[in-house]
């Protein structure tokens, strides 16, 4: 018998060599994910754990540091202020759990995720919080079971993605969807201009209340509730600032969204979703993420609401600026007439895009988008640009290209090959789903190998990363 398990011992020994080996290797590897935009999680955790004294807490996804200007929560409330959303892809049941670490007596916490049905689910994406929590790993013991098993299950592949990036380039300096593009307070500290979506929302994703009844996620919000009221801390709910342009549901079906939410959860409700719907023009590149001016204006409203609930009566004096538009870059440059008559060229909110491609010029194999006409930069493409190019196989998209709507590559059904000129997806607009409707179920979209790391790990281009291929 002790000879059996010798030999057994040996066997497991050996057949557990590879899978040690590689775990040395992989975690040698360099840390590429040491600026990502997910990695500012860390950041906001040791602000969470380790401020001392009365904190409000934002708890949720990414319209929080979209959203909030937390300065200001500060010198108005009188509380230290901690910006805790970071990612839809987490998950909101993580982002709760982890909050739970910091919250104290007499804390202040508020609830806001997206109006979105994956932050109003039980949704948790492995992958996204082992880059989150690489440098601080200590942060998983706080998880739930079935998610502490979920990361152990994708341990190997983090590795294996952690390895094979190791010589890629991470995310930049002065990029947006960067760790050092958050400040001290968690919040977006990164110029935000204008509106970049084509008609000032995102149209793949319209903002809906039916699918977003999940009966375990509220009985999960109205548990964590509870374990912050069990540590001596009151917490309030509140909706995220919402595009209009995106809204797909009537005042009626919002009243009774808005009851819903305040019986499952019993806690206060701060305001209402109307309260929190703004037009376009503040919105930035989803139809949850704000500009700079939409986030002064978001945080007066959450000022002024909590106010009431604090017992505050000061008066709140901040000036919100007026709607910011979207500078045109560049100087002129002679057009290349020939490369613009052959395209109809559109103007919307002051900028130009190209809609579609003339008749007479459908039949082409190849073509090279224009980057001006008369002297001014085109910036993007409409949906259905390439309906009708029944023998186009290859399209080149110049670095001035930075709006991209849905769509627009559908009806083409010979494309192989789209080069994108796109040197920073951080300074971009996509669609968050529906940028390859319609698109060849082969075709690549072709990116430089210095840059294709940037487009893996973007916010949304990531989304399109099966279509990935460099050059």
């Amino acid at each position: 018998m002790k000879k059996i398990l010798r030999y057994l011992a040996l066997y497991l020994l050996l057949a557990m060599l590879p899978f040690v080996g590689f775990a040395v290797v992989g975690e040698r590897a360099h840390n590429n994910y040491h600026n990502s935009f997910n990695a500012a999680l860390v950041d906001k955790y040791h602000r969470l754990t380790e401020t001392k004294g009365q904190k409000i807490i934002f708890v949720g996804g990414s319209s929080l540091p979209f959203g909030l200007r937390c300065d200001l929560i500060e010198r108005e409330l009188g509380y230290h202020a901690v910006n805790f959303g970071m990612y839809a892809s987490l998950g909101t049941r993580v982002m709760t759990e982890l909050s739970l670490d910091g919250v104290e007596r007499e804390d202040v916490v508020v609830l806001a995720p997206e109006l979105n049905a994956q932050t109003y689910s039980e949704y948790f994406n492995a992958d996204v919080l082992w880059e989150s929590v690489n440098e601080e790993r200590s942060m998983i013991c706080s998880l739930s079971w079935d998610e502490k098993e979920s990361m152990a299950y994708n341990y190997f592949d983090f590795l294996w993605n952690k390895w094979r990036m190791r010589n890629a380039e991470g995310a930049a300096e002065g990029e947006l969807y960067a760790r050092s593009s958050l400040n001290e307070y968690g919040d977006i500290d990164y110029p935000r201009t204008g509106n970049i979506m084509p008609g000032g929302f995102d149209k793949s994703q319209p903002v809906t209340l039916s699918d977003l009844y999940d009966e375990a996620f509220f009985a999960d919000m109205a548990a964590y509730v509870k374990a912050v009221r069990a540590r001596g801390a009151e917490v309030y709910f509140a909706f995220s600032p919402t595009n209009a342009a995106a809204v797909s549901f009537t005042p009626e079906e919002a009243a009774s969204f808005e009851r819903y939410v305040a019986e499952k959860l019993g806690c206060t409700v701060l305001g209402s979703i109307a309260d929190v719907t703004y037009e376009p023009g503040y919105f930035y590149d989803t139809n949850f993420h704000l500009n700079d001016t939409g986030a002064v204006l978001h945080t007066v409203r959450q000022i002024v609401l909590l106010k009431e609930q604090l017992g505050i009566d000061t008066p709140t004096n901040i000036e919100v600026p007026p709607l910011a538009k979207i500078d045109e870059d560049g100087t002129p440059q002679e057009t290349d007439d020939h490369q613009e008559i052959m395209f109809v060229i559109t103007e919307e909110g002051g900028m130009l895009y190209l809609s579609a491609i003339k008749d007479a010029y459908k039949g082409e194999t190849s073509i090279h988008l224009p980057e001006r006409s008369n002297g001014r930069p085109i910036v993007g493409l409409k949906s259905g640009f390439l309906s009708g190019c029944g023998q186009l196989t290859e399209l080149e998209i110049p670095a001035c290209y930075t709006i991209f709507d849905t769509g627009i590559f559908s009806g083409c059904p010979a494309l192989e090959k789209v080069y994108l000129g796109l040197t920073e997806p951080s300074r971009s607009f996509v669609p968050a789903e529906g940028l390859m409707d319609g698109a060849p179920a082969a075709v690549k979209l072709l990116i430089p190998a210095a840059k294709i790391n940037k487009f893996r790990s973007n916010y949304t281009w990531r989304n399109y990363k099966d279509y990935f291929a460099v050059y």
